[in-house]
């Protein structure tokens, strides 16, 4: 488990932006999240690919995602 805030983080520099705007976009329209971004490691740059389904409170506020991400370096 990991907070968005923790993942973003790891992202490299270029490629927060558009992931945050990605997120924002699922979360809103309550669909699906999919995208492919670099990560910065110890070891160097990865790429990933994430797909993950946001949920929402009894409220309609959004909880959590769930998702799987993917080394496809």
């Amino acid at each position: 488990e990991i907070s968005l805030d923790e993942a973003y983080a790891l992202l490299h520099a270029e490629d927060r932006e558009r992931v945050r705007e990605l997120v924002a976009i699922s979360v809103r329209d309550r669909a699906p999240f999919e995208a492919e971004f670099r990560v910065m490691r110890p070891d160097g740059e990865r790429w990933h690919v994430a797909r993950a389904q946001p949920f929402y409170d009894a409220a309609g506020a959004p909880s959590h995602m769930v998702g799987v991400e993917l080394d496809i370096t």
